[in-house]
């Protein structure tokens, strides 16, 4: 049995991540359309998703006609979070092929790379600061007398 080789979102500033297991799998800006709906409600359709297996291709019949689709589950922990589109028949649904729907109940919105101070914390930064400036100054007079003392 081999390494499980997942990948990462970088450059964003956030991810949608596995509800279960905080996998990424796919990012904001990969949003193609928040008007699906799976078995757990709400789902968004995605041009790109990463760190998801796909089973077996398998004709259904949904709302906007018949597609062939694959379950998608995450990598990490095997829970189904939506379902891939390989091939739709009708004609003005060919933009789904290739596409993915993550239904929003099983994931989660994380942000990454961004932090925002609260004005308590720039407070504490601030005084924090402070002292460490009092107590370098103090080491630094310190320090010259006992040079001045030993000359």
């Amino acid at each position: 049995m081999g390494f499980l080789h997942l990948e990462y979102s970088e450059g964003v500033d956030a991810v949608y991540v596995c509800k279960n297991c905080n996998t990424h799998l796919t990012t904001p800006y990969d949003i193609v359309s928040r008007t699906f709906h799976g078995k757990t409600g709400k789902a968004y359709l995605f041009s790109n998703v990463m760190n998801v297996q796909t089973g077996p291709a398998e004709d259904k019949h949904l709302s906007t006609g018949l597609h062939q689709v694959r379950d998608i589950y995450c990598k990490q922990c095997l829970q189904v979070v939506g379902w891939t589109y390989d091939l739709a028949y009708v004609e003005s649904e060919k933009y789904k092929e290739g596409k993915s729907v993550i239904e929003k109940f099983y994931i989660k919105k994380k942000y990454v790379n961004t932090y925002t101070t609260t004005k308590d914390e720039k407070n504490l930064q601030s005084q924090h600061n402070t002292s460490q400036m009092s107590i370098s100054t103090a080491g630094i007079s310190a320090r010259s007398t006992i040079l001045r003392s030993t000359t």
